[in-house]
């Protein structure tokens, strides 16, 4: 079992207004994987960083199945040229979470 998997486990599929705590997940972990790197680059730099597919595919089963209650997003102003500039200069977040929201649904 990988981290992400035991961390969902801490939460509940419970009706909302039976919950204690919620969940949320960023529309990005719900897109991507490791591997997109190679072609976005820092485009879809966020922290927490893009994980493994395993990891996306948790999340959305944790989505469709009501353990995660929440689609957030990690929206940031950035233009295209302030995500430029490799992994170090690069700045963190995302400029169009709404047009990814379309994607994801």
């Amino acid at each position: 079992m990988f981290l992400l998997q035991k961390e969902l486990q801490l939460f509940s599929d419970a009706p909302l207004e039976d919950k204690h705590i919620t969940a949320e997940a960023c529309i990005a972990h719900l897109l991507y994987r490791q591997q997109d790197y190679k072609e976005l680059g820092t485009r879809i730099k966020c922290n927490p960083s893009i994980k493994k597919q395993a990891d996306r595919d948790a999340l959305r089963n944790a989505v469709n199945t009501g353990v995660i209650d929440v689609i957030a997003t990690d929206h940031a102003p950035h233009l295209l040229s302030e995500k430029e500039g490799g992994a170090l200069k690069s700045n963190v977040g995302y400029a169009n979470d709404s047009i990814l929201l379309g994607q994801y649904a």
